[in-house]
């Protein structure tokens, strides 16, 4: 193509031609984009990819640029040859776009195309929730959750344990890019120590991700045995095992006997099902007669699952009879043959009661009568009808039981054989009775029985062989039978004579009681009867006794005839217990019944700051008790309630038990895991009975401070010392300790002084100024700080009495022998350094600064004193503050070592009055014995003596 072109300006005639010569080129864009990929397969993560993109058509080449976020490759290829990249995928290049860029000339804006990548990628390991601890009781139901987070695809999840497949099912949260299974998990014995594994993999995982948890189940024995046995002879001894079967952990096992624990023990763990341990204690225990009847108790508790049990039985203790006698006829008494005597045997005490068997020389004797039991022992009657062989036979009652220890008591026989031939009266007048011819008939007569008899009596013709006539009536073995009417009836030819007598048998007095026990209501009028078989009945012979420790008045006393009372008006608790009737006719010896009176009222709850009040922490971690003790008769009923609403003992975190001791009843109710949002309230305890009520509010709160002490008073006081007394408050629910604080007119300030032993109530103020005002006040510290002090910050003001000086031949051999005692001490300390010069180790070392202002009998009373010259307490001597920080003062500390003793003047004032101070030398043996090391040893203890004393030394004078 070829253009002509002109140039100048018209009309002018000159001209000037040009030719242009213009080449036109074909351009065309690109009429398609392509990209591609090396695979049809998802990518996989690590492996490396080709991306092709092509611009078809395009001309000239188009300019083709590829980005996947940021830009990956720029070519300008030409129409033959496909740009290309290589690239590793990436798991964060998943959902991303692969864009491919044209820039052509004839294209006003640039042209794009792109694919998503589908990376496939391994998941996370597994993490695991609802198993906070490794620990856990066997019962729990547990929930566990396993999540694998990420991964293409989403993960496959399934759980197993040892080995052995639970669960194969999951759920995935495609929003939330994870896997997660649950696994709900009935926790057994059979599970301790598990191997509990969750595992996680999807299509490109290498290998399977494992959560493994290993299982520790705390259970409890299934079982409780006590072997052996619980009967033992007195001074013998038992041995018994307490066995229980496997628990995690293993079980402690305690031995109680009544309320004592028992320590001769030897506990044994080994290993036993589950991966549990047995735990086998063998008691071996001496056992005394005092100890019968108490419960023997094996107490099982597992601190880690909060398990106990016990078993309790009694220990049967066997001793011997304590005593044993026979009652009948005295020995050395002659008994005539063919009489009918009863012999009593007596055995008292002994476990079980004794057995009692007769024997006649040596042979024990068939059939004798049935043994009789009573409350205070066993008898048995042996009745004979006395032969001329029984004549000097030894008759003995043996005493046994299961202690094996025979008690004997014997009496021997002494037999009369008469020849009971007639008598025959001579007499030729008519017979008449002399006015005492029955004289000595009431003086031989025993006293046994009182019984009305009437008997017609003819001298050789009575057939009862104790009746004799000779020089009168003679009756042989009186007994209370004999005693009644006699007619006498006397003839001859010429006449007859009768006369009549009574005879009266008298015998000591046997006693019953009419009612045992005697039930009376508080306030009312208990009317004790004991009735009396004796004779004579006299005036006066009925006497009451109380058998309680204190004593109390009994009330009113009255009789009549038989039957004597004793009258208590207005009864109290404390008439309860036993009284003791005795009744005495001059006649042998008295006899004696108890009775017990039982004084029924309602029940009585102990109250006061030590029971209203419990603490403990309420983070679930430790476990409180809260307490109800309740008196009362009958039988009371303890019931709780939690903020006025009864409480469900089925909860598992709610315990309760009731123990009975007498009328006390002690109700204990733990609480389990104390949760401040659940049990922190107020335990109301009711004792009921039929006779009323009686509440006690319990409020459960968290560990404080204690509470300040109450009703602070004065016990006594002396020159130099005051004892107090004072109520101890709620102690916050730790351990308390208290603080005595005085001062005196003129001091600075307070000194402070440690109980000793802490919980004490009482204590002694030692080492004070005699004829000084001292004023006192007490709190309360424990572990969360300290209270007020005592009655609202009130202050006990005591005047100390008036000293009595030491001879003054005593002050002068002190002082000697405090002289002597520093001369001495000087000596051995000189004496030790020399010795131990020439060791290569080093040894203690002694130094002694001399004080030419130190009186050498006040060293020793200068030990025990502090300011003013006031005796230290002994006691509270170790837990004394006596540093003083606000005024110029001297201080004393004692400390011991292995080595030397020192005393060392610090300084020297006074300010309530003369104060001299001392200080023991620390041990320095580990020290070297060189030239100028006691300088540097004395200079270190005089600046830093009160950090190396024991930290009950410390303190300061505030």
């Amino acid at each position: 193509l070829s253009t002509t072109v002109r140039s100048g300006s018209y009309p002018y005639t000159s001209q000037t031609s040009m030719t242009i010569y213009i080449l036109y080129l074909t351009t065309v864009p690109p009429s398609k984009l392509i990209i591609e990929v090396n695979t049809e397969e998802p990518w996989i993560a690590g492996q490396e990819y080709i991306v092709t993109c092509t611009a078809k058509d395009a001309k000239p080449a188009a300019d083709v640029t590829l980005f996947k976020g940021t830009c990956l490759s720029h070519s300008t290829a030409g129409l033959t040859k496909d740009p290309a990249s290589r690239f590793v995928a990436q798991s964060s290049d998943n959902g991303r776009q692969v864009v491919c860029r044209v820039k052509h000339p004839v294209l006003s804006h640039s042209l794009e195309t792109s694919i998503i990548m589908n990376v496939y990628f391994p998941p996370q390991p597994p993490v695991l929730e609802g198993l906070d601890t490794e620990t856990v009781p066997a019962g729990t139901s547990l929930k566990l959750v396993c999540i694998s987070h990420g991964g293409n695809p989403l993960a496959m999840l399934h759980w197993t344990k040892n080995g052995e497949v639970l669960s194969t099912s999951w759920e995935v949260d495609t929003f939330s890019r994870k896997a997660s299974s649950i696994l709900t998990l009935q926790v057994k014995p059979e599970d301790n120590h598990a191997e509990l594994s969750c595992e996680s993999v999807n299509q490109v995982s290498p290998q399977p991700f494992v959560l493994l948890r290993r299982l520790i189940v705390l259970f409890e024995p299934a079982e409780v045995k006590v072997l052996g046995s619980s009967k033992a002879i007195a001074g013998k001894t038992v041995t018994l095992s307490c066995y229980t079967t496997s628990s995690n952990p293993a079980v402690n096992i305690r031995w109680w006997l009544g309320f004592r624990e028992l320590n001769q023990t030897v506990v044994t763990y080994t290993e036993g099902s589950n991966g549990g341990m047995v735990t086998m204690s063998n008691l071996t225990h001496t056992v005394s007669q005092e100890e019968n009847g108490l419960p023997l108790t094996c107490e099982a508790f597992n601190r880690g699952t909060r398990y106990s049990k016990i078993l309790s039985t009694p220990l049967q203790v066997f001793y011997p009879p304590q005593k044993v006698w026979i009652e009948g006829p005295p020995d050395g008494v002659p008994l005539h043959s063919r009489t009918t005597v009863r012999f009593m045997c007596f055995s008292t005490g002994g476990n079980p009661p004794g057995r009692l068997t007769w024997l006649k020389d040596g042979k024990a004797i068939r059939d004798p009568e049935k043994p009789v039991m009573s409350e205070k022992g066993v008898s048995r009657e042996l009745i004979l009808v006395l032969q001329p062989s029984d004549n000097m036979a030894t008759y003995r009652c043996d005493a046994t039981n299961d202690a094996t220890k025979v008690l004997s008591v014997e009496t021997k026989l002494h037999i009369l054989c008469k020849n009971m031939s007639k008598i025959m009266l001579s007499y030729q007048y008519g017979p008449t009775f002399l006015k005492n011819a029955f004289s000595t008939l009431l003086n031989q007569c025993h006293v046994l029985m009182l019984l009305e008899l009437s008997l017609s009596l003819y001298p050789g013709k009575d057939k009862n062989h104790r009746y004799h006539w000779r020089e009168g009536l003679e009756i042989w073995n009186v007994t209370r039978k004999d005693a009644g009417q006699y007619n006498i009836n006397c003839n001859n030819t010429e006449g007859q004579s009768n006369i009549t007598l009574t005879l009266d048998v008298q015998y000591a007095p046997s006693v019953r009681i009419v009612t045992d026990p005697v039930y009376v209501d508080l306030g009312q009028t208990a009317n004790l009867v004991c009735k009396a078989d004796a004779n004579p009945l006299i005036l006066g012979m009925f006497s009451w006794e109380w058998l309680g420790e204190e004593e109390e008045e009994l009330g009113l006393q009255d009789e009549d005839e038989d039957t004597g009372w004793l009258t208590i008006a207005e009864v109290t608790r404390s008439h309860s217990g036993r009284y003791k009737c005795t009744v005495d006719n001059g006649i042998g010896p008295s006899a004696s019944a108890e009775v017990q009176l039982v004084v029924r009222f309602k029940p009585e709850i102990q109250k006061g700051v030590q029971w209203s009040k419990v603490a403990s922490r309420g983070d679930g971690s430790s476990n409180a008790e809260v307490i109800c003790q309740a008196e009362g008769i009958p039988k009371v009923h303890l019931s709780w309630a939690k903020n006025n609403v009864a409480m469900d003992f089925a909860d598992p975190r709610y315990e309760e038990r009731t123990v009975r001791e007498g009328w006390v009843y002690t109700s204990t109710v733990t609480i389990i895991n104390v949760s401040t949002a659940l049990d922190y309230a107020v335990f109301t305890c009711t004792a009921r009975n039929a006779l009323g009520e009686d509440q006690l509010a319990v409020q459960l709160l968290s560990t404080s401070h204690p509470d300040p002490p109450s009703e602070l008073k004065l016990v006594s006081v002396t020159h130099s010392t005051v004892t107090l007394e004072w109520n101890k408050s709620f102690d916050g629910g730790l351990e308390q300790k208290f603080r005595v604080r005085y001062r005196w007119p003129g001091s600075v300030s307070f000194l402070y002084v440690d109980v000793f032993p802490p919980w004490a109530t009482t204590f002694t103020v030692s080492g004070l100024s005699p004829q000084t005002a001292y004023s006192f006040s007490v709190n309360a510290l424990n572990a969360m700080g300290e209270s007020g002090y005592a009655d609202n910050d009130a202050v006990l003001t005591v005047i100390t009495r008036e000293s009595q000086r030491m001879p003054l031949h005593w002050v002068i051999i002190l002082t000697v022998l405090g002289g002597v005692l520093l001369v001495f001490n000087s000596l051995g300390c000189y004496v030790g350094l020399r010795k131990r010069r020439g060791h290569s180790l080093a040894g203690t070392v002694c130094d002694m600064t001399f004080i030419p202002d130190l009186v050498p009998d006040t060293v020793s009373e200068a030990l025990n004193r502090y300011e003013g010259g006031e005796l230290i307490n002994a006691a509270a001597q170790r837990t004394l503050l006596v540093d003083s920080g606000s005024e110029p003062g001297s201080t004393v500390y004692e400390t011991y070592g292995d080595g030397c003793l020192y005393y060392v003047l610090i300084s020297s004032h006074s300010s309530h009055a003369s104060q001299e101070t001392y200080q023991r030398r620390k041990d320095t043996a580990d020290l070297e014995t060189q030239d100028g090391a006691y300088n540097s040893v004395v200079e270190h203890h005089l600046h830093n003596y009160d950090y190396e004393l024991p930290f009950e030394l410390r303190g300061e004078l505030v």
